[in-house]
């Protein structure tokens, strides 16, 4: 995003050796996006714990495209990631600059996450397990529920 640590967390990720390799977009509309996770090798979402992430979209969808995540363990969507992800302590810059690192150095690790990256696109791409398949489930209980309360005992 645009937020107001953009400029720091840019400071910061120079002093550490790797302003050539991450870069701060700031927001992007739907076309864009798609585009740079083409272009990318993997996602970043460094989420704090003071910061009450819900389902984070991006290393979803950048697993979707074969992208690993690079993503902080405040993030819920860690847990579907599983090995699709390096997961970070919350506002540790050194944690991420370790996963930046292991993804570039060792291309054995690497196509380890891509290859997960398989399981969260299957998952994710899933009707069985979507929002209009769970709200179709939901109500399919509901009615049936209300069908066996209302209906007359028979004798």
């Amino acid at each position: 995003g645009d937020g107001p640590h953009l400029e720091h967390a840019r400071a910061v990720a120079q002093g550490l050796g790797l302003d050539a390799a991450v870069r701060f977009l700031g927001h992007l509309d739907r076309g864009a996006l798609a585009a740079e996770i083409n272009d990318c090798y993997a996602t970043l979402t460094p989420t704090r714990t003071s910061f009450r992430e819900g389902l984070a979209k991006l290393p979803l969808e950048g697993a979707a495209c074969g992208r690993p995540a690079i993503v902080s363990t405040a993030v819920p969507a860690a847990d579907l990631l599983a090995d699709a992800a390096e997961t970070v302590r919350p506002s540790n810059p050194d944690d991420i600059a370790r996963a930046v690192r292991t993804l570039d150095d060792q291309p054995e690790h690497y196509r380890h996450r891509h290859l997960a990256c398989r399981r969260v696109r299957e998952l994710i791409s899933n009707p069985a397990l979507g929002y209009r398949a769970r709200v179709a489930d939901a109500a399919d209980a509901a009615l049936n529920s209300r069908a066996r309360r209302t209906r007359p005992a028979t004798p």
